[in-house]
């Protein structure tokens, strides 16, 4: 289907009868009149094209199809839509159905955006200003400032009102949504401002106790002491150096979760003195 069929002309049509076929079909498919707004956006595509001698002869000359609403001219993107209101309006006046305000407003929106930004579980702890470059869709590329508020956690999405698509003259621009993910996000657990990290060690310093050094999310180191005894899975806690809990504005704490590992290689004289130590056990405990 072509734009000459979308009106109902034959491509040797002046513009007058281009305008005639273009009003009498823009009536009977107006929304406003119980029309179907995909057939009135096709209508207004062609008419777009074809009222313009440089862009028909474009269009005849290349045949470009039809269907989307913005045409890029000149490096500049102009909203089909909009235009055609306002050709309406001039033979309805600002009252009439197809006045700009009445209708485009009512149906036209500019887009939201999205985009996805990096950070360390460091960063979190604190508000991140950033100066980010947004594409939009009419190619352009806009810089804005986020602001990403202390404590946001993995898989969190910020909506920002106002930042994103504004292609669309003459109605307010879209959100941008910033998605936020974290580089260093594999090194921990994390269950809400809690920060969990794993400590293996061995059988014998379990039994014997032993030190173990961890870090936290900004790399600051601590030696923690496992006393002797100590159970496999057995929580250790390091107060408040955990994540910002966006809610209360506090960071939660370090839990450093004890792991024991079973020596799989014994020699004759290690799994003698293991067996003398079950024994003693026996003994004791009864």
């Amino acid at each position: 289907m072509t734009y000459y069929s979308i009106l109902g002309v034959e491509p040797t049509a002046s513009l007058d009868d281009i305008k005639y076929a273009f009003r009498t079909k823009a009536k009977q498919s107006h929304p406003d009149r119980g029309g179907d707004p995909d057939e009135f956006r096709k209508i207004n595509d062609a008419y777009d094209i074809l009222k313009d001698s440089a862009k028909r002869a474009q269009y005849d000359h290349t045949n470009v199809s039809q269907g989307s609403i913005h045409v890029n001219i000149n490096g500049k993107d102009h909203d089909i839509f909009y235009d055609v209101f306002k050709d309406l309006n001039s033979v309805f006046g600002d009252t009439g159905p197809f006045s700009p305000t009445r209708s485009y407003h009512k149906q036209a929106k500019n887009k939201d955006l999205s985009i996805t930004i990096q950070l360390t579980l460091a960063e979190s702890l604190t508000c991140q200003n950033r100066m980010i470059k947004v594409k939009h869709l009419d190619n352009t590329h806009k810089m804005v400032k986020v602001s990403v508020p202390a404590g946001t956690m993995p898989g969190d999405s910020i909506k920002y009102n106002g930042l994103g698509d504004s292609s669309i003259s003459g109605v307010p621009p879209g959100s941008l949504v910033v998605h936020v993910t974290f580089t260093d996000i594999d090194k921990y657990e994390i269950n809400g401002s809690t920060v969990n990290v794993n400590c293996t060690i061995n059988a014998i310093d379990a039994i014997i106790g032993t030190s173990v050094t961890v870090y936290d999310v900004e790399n600051k180191k601590y030696t923690v002491n496992v006393p002797k005894g100590t159970q496999h899975g057995t929580v250790m806690r390091i107060p408040q150096k955990g994540l910002v809990d966006k809610q209360s504005g506090l960071r939660g704490d370090l839990k450093v979760i004890v792991l024991t590992k079973i020596p799989t290689t014994l020699t004759e004289d290690q799994l003698n003195t293991l067996k003398r130590m079950r024994e003693n056990e026996k003994e004791q405990s009864n």
